[in-house]
């Protein structure tokens, strides 16, 4: 009413002057930090009603929830990606990283994103999560630091992006009193959630939240647990504090921004249950590791494999809290579940890290650390660190010869059968693999069984049987795939079949496996699998005159194991250089430098796309 100039008159009240001044015209009314003073949205629900050509624009914190709103979500700035660099012109032409140069030069006219400040100016971006204010705030520091300097002091950002505008409001000098100004707004039980969901580092989806954080929500009448925990989430998320995200399986996540989560943290460590909350948090990420273990061998594994990729920073914070705890046959009992995951999902050195920092705890019970010592080994062995994952395997069998635990022992013997076959000793490795085996039959574990029969067939692969080494497979086929629908280990079988064919040159049937193999292991997310894959067929590529699809195919295939750190096995290495090198003279030194140097950028679709453009009738 004061900037239209109304006032009220002595028998109508200011509200209705208003109605009357706006219900014949049509325009346009515009609402800033409408957060503040939410209780009168009501208000402009009447002014619509009044005026049928108003138009409203309202920005705020927090939805108005009243008739007729429609709401448009304000995300943050687009960020780079920090994996893969881009050109320094494109970098420069992010809305992130641009906002961060135009500030910067604000206060030190001589700043320019080079090469040497490119990376650390795009990951000072990432880590504000694209806010514009936290950006102009980092900015505003490069009359001090660089940028590297700035990235490296950003653990706590709070206590260092402050400093903003003098002629601003109070509220946007520092990051911290920007959280703040919403945090004030939030009611009891909404302050007291939004501190506990500080002790999700990854976000949580809400069965997570309603496990960890639900019995302390304040109930009202006739409300349950669950209801006043989603109430309460919707609310936060409501007023911009928390962010909903729908996920591919159709299940909802919660995720705080991290600079809104540092303040979270804070006001976590005030109160007095953030113990008992971690102890809470660790309780139901070890539940849920358990509870995906055998799943990681069944029907269902690349659903939990990506479950407990989407966990993986709570599953990584449950881990350090019972280290830091001590809790030793808890934090084995974590690793040692997520064991199979860290394999197939690449996570081989942070695992085996985790695990042997678990192991130096005291006090274990005996058959936990046994597990343990095999999930070490296990670890081990795919980082090609061979005696020391023998030695992990050889302290667990001491220990279950004398816990009597049969199936591990068995698991353990066929393990050694693995280290013994890759060095090179196959009488041994064969010795071993069939003492797993006559338990594993004892037992009646069908799981076992086949896992030992296709080691054996990788034994006598390498004595030339090819024969009875497809016998073996295919029994052990059998049982994966029929019995137990364990898809990595389908993916496995269908490699090793793939080299049988190759070394017997049924190039068109090796193709056929090798695809198998790359599919499914494309939907399990298994990178390691996927590279032995398109190294054979790059082998088959080069066969058939196709150098340049050869090279690149072996270009992309390293880079899949660098991206994981797994290494080719001595007795693969041989066969693997003997290819390349014989792969180059097919090609001038400068065309095969550049399909190399091609193969080194495809993205994993490529790959797949180059892999099934190979033409066995060339």
């Amino acid at each position: 009413a004061h900037a239209l100039a109304l006032q009220e008159t002595g028998d109508q009240p200011l509200l209705t002057v208003l109605h009357e001044y706006l219900r014949p015209h049509e325009m346009l009314l515009v609402l800033d930090n409408f957060e503040h003073v939410l209780d009168a949205a009501p208000l402009i629900a009447t002014l619509l009603e009044a005026a049928p050509a108003l138009h409203v624009l309202v920005i705020s914190r927090a939805a108005l929830r009243i008739s007729g709103e429609f709401e448009f979500p304000v995300s943050p700035l687009a960020l780079p990606s920090t994996k893969q660099l881009p050109s320094l012109d494109e970098l420069g032409r992010n809305p992130a990283v641009a906002l961060f140069v135009e500030r910067a030069r604000a206060v030190k006219s001589t700043f320019a994103l080079n090469d040497a400040n490119a990376r650390a100016v795009a990951e000072i971006c990432a880590r504000l999560d694209g806010l514009p204010l936290a950006i102009e705030l980092a900015a505003a520091r490069c009359n001090v630091l660089t940028p590297q300097a700035l990235h490296q002091r950003l653990t706590k950002r709070l206590d260092l992006l402050t400093g903003g505008a003098r002629d601003r409001a109070a509220r946007q000098q520092t990051l911290r009193g920007a959280i703040a100004w919403s945090y004030d707004l939030l009611n009891q039980a909404e302050c007291g959630l939004f501190a506990q969901l500080a002790v999700f580092p990854g976000g949580a989806t809400l069965e997570a939240i309603e496990g960890v954080c639900g019995q302390t929500i304040a109930l009202t009448d006739g409300q349950t647990s669950a209801m006043a925990t989603l109430d309460v989430l919707a609310s936060l998320v409501d007023k911009s504090l928390l962010r909903q995200i729908d996920q591919v399986n159709g299940d909802v996540r919660f995720v705080m921004l991290e600079t809104i989560r540092e303040y979270a943290q804070e006001r976590l460590a005030e109160s007095s249950d953030a113990h008992d909350l971690a102890a809470k948090h660790a309780t139901y990420f070890l539940e849920l590791a358990e509870q995906a273990e055998p799943e990681l061998v069944a029907a269902e594994q690349a659903t939990w494999l990506d479950r407990l990729e989407s966990e993986h920073d709570n599953l990584r914070a449950a881990l350090s809290w019972l280290i830091d705890q001590r809790a030793a046959d808890r934090a084995l009992r974590l690793a040692s579940a997520l064991v199979r995951f860290w394999w197939t999902r690449g996570h081989l050195s942070e695992g085996l890290d985790w695990t042997e920092r678990a192991l130096a705890l005291p006090n274990p019970a005996a058959n936990v650390r046994a597990k343990a010592l095999n999930a070490a080994g296990v670890l081990a062995w795919a980082k090609n660190s061979y005696t020391v994952a023998q030695s992990y395997y050889e302290q667990a069998l001491i220990i279950t010869q004398t816990t009597g635990d049969q199936l591990l022992t068995a698991k353990l013997l066929n393990n050694l059968g693995m280290i013994t076959y890759t060095l090179g000793n196959y009488s041994q490795a064969i010795d071993f693999y069939n003492q797993s085996l006559v338990i594993y039959r004892q037992q009646q574990y069908q799981l076992g069984i086949a896992r030992a029969l296709n080691n054996l067939g990788t034994v006598v692969e390498a004595h030339t049987d090819y024969q009875q080494a497809a016998i073996y497979y295919e029994e052990s086929l059998a049982l994966f795939r029929d019995q137990l629908d364990d898809q990595q280990s389908v993916a496995i079988v269908f490699g090793n079949l793939a080299e049988i064919a190759v070394l017997q040159t049924q190039d068109v049937q090796a193709l056929n496996y090798y695809h198998a193999s790359m599919e499914t292991s494309r939907v399990l997310g298994d990178k390691e699998r996927i590279a032995l894959c398109v190294e054979g067929l790059a082998a088959i590529a080069n066969r058939h005159g196709q150098s340049g699809r050869a090279a690149r195919l072996w270009a992309a295939g390293l880079t899949l194991r660098d991206s994981i750190g797994a290494l080719l096995e001595p007795s693969e290495r041989a066969a693997y250089d003997n290819a390349i090198t014989g792969a180059r003279s097919g090609l001038e030194q400068a065309a095969w430098d550049a399909e190399w140097a091609a193969g080194r950028r495809l993205t994993l679709d490529q790959v797949l796309a180059e892999a099934s453009a190979i033409d066995v009738n060339v």
